[in-house]
């Protein structure tokens, strides 16, 4: 499952007094916040609470005139979430927040690849993550301390910026997220040298992977939260059979017409009350592939009725795998692979094909994760 970010707020607190900052955190597993404010040290400062509890520090940043913070919390309340910040004794130094919730982070593992990038008289500021997978999500933010009117900051190519305060307001501020894999160089850029201090500050969300894994052709149980019993799902946007649908659950046979392993979405949905979510599904594909059928060296055109028999420990007599008498064929390349109910990727197995025109062959060959 990618991790996406649900929905996002944030302001600017000029007195130092304790406040409480709300965001609906309905359809999240997190709960993130990031927190830059000035002054000359962080006395006084304390840790945002969720229900009294103190939010779990991810990044922390503390140098003269350069504050960033990042706390996270995991599987917040399905709702309205309040955030308590506590006063602070540097009164009236600036505290900029920004409150974002997340889905799909693996609440074990929230987050990793913290970097930060802190400085003065300077308008680069990049932060570096490196091994960042493909369903993570770096989140990052920058702030300038300053009541100076021309600074803004521009965040990184390609991402997507949730929250700013322009040109003219106090402390110019930037927080957005990106997509992006490997090894990976985020770039804020703010408009002017900055004489008092500016930074940047950033982390990956670990994605949870997949809801499931399932076998093409398998059937397992599906929760859900529709409320109501669904009576369609997707997976990769071809239907599925379902069966024992109900309020929480269904049981959903992976007979979609998915020829590569890989992970996809799957959308579960309840066309008459017009509702549905998606989840993320590991669909492993064991079999083997399209073969071409050759006769002489050249391709046995267009077939069907080919038949093809598959039999376990790569032994004519084995235990049947798989057996079908309907194949087609076109140009002599098989219209679909072979996907056997059982064994597993590397099993040995041998295979019988013989078309409709009388040609037949028997060989060995190995069952494929596809």
């Amino acid at each position: 499952m990618t991790v996406n970010l649900v929905r996002s707020s944030g302001n600017i607190s000029t007195d130092g007094a304790a406040f409480t900052a709300s965001l609906d955190c309905t359809g999240a597993n997190l709960i993130l916040v990031k927190l830059f404010y000035g002054g000359s040290s962080s006395n006084g400062h304390a840790v945002p609470e969720i229900d009294s509890v103190a939010m779990t520090s991810a990044s922390v940043v503390d140098e003269y005139q350069g504050h960033a913070h990042i706390y996270t919390k995991v599987n917040p309340a399905q709702g309205t979430v309040d955030v308590d910040f506590a006063s602070f004794s540097e009164s009236p130094i600036a505290r900029v927040y920004v409150i974002e919730c997340y889905s799909g982070v693996d609440t074990s593992a929230p987050f990793y690849g913290v970097d930060s990038n802190r400085g003065s008289n300077k308008t680069e500021f990049p932060l570096s993550f490196t091994s960042v997978g493909a369903d993570d999500l770096i989140t990052f933010g920058a702030n300038y301390t300053s009541t100076n009117t021309s600074r803004e900051w521009t965040p990184p190519a390609g991402s997507s910026e949730h929250y700013s305060r322009a040109s003219g307001e106090s402390n110019a501020t930037s927080a957005a997220t990106i997509v992006a894999t490997g090894d990976s160089t985020q770039t804020f850029v703010l408009s002017n040298d900055s004489g008092n201090s500016a930074i940047a500050a950033g982390i990956v969300l670990k994605s949870i992977g997949a809801n499931f894994t399932a076998r093409k052709g398998s059937t397992f149980t599906v929760t859900h939260s529709l409320g109501t019993a669904p009576d369609s799902v997707t997976i990769n946007a071809l239907a599925c059979t379902i069966t024992n649908a109900t309020t929480t659950t269904v049981d959903v046979t992976v007979d979609a017409a998915i020829t590569t392993s890989g992970e996809y979405d799957m959308v579960i949905e309840d066309t008459v009350a017009v509702t549905s979510e998606t989840q993320t599904v590991q669909v492993n594909v064991v079999g083997l592939p399209a073969y071409t059928l050759n006769k002489d060296g050249s391709a046995l055109g267009n077939l069907t009725g080919v038949k093809a028999v598959v039999t376990a420990t790569g032994e004519i007599d084995g235990t049947e795998l798989y057996s079908a008498n309907d194949l087609t064929a076109t140009a002599g390349v098989m219209d679909s692979g072979i996907y056997p109910a059982t064994g597993e990727d590397g099993d040995a197995v041998t295979v019988s094909i013989l078309t409709g025109a009388g040609e037949g062959i028997t060989f060995n060959d190995a069952l494929e994760l596809l």
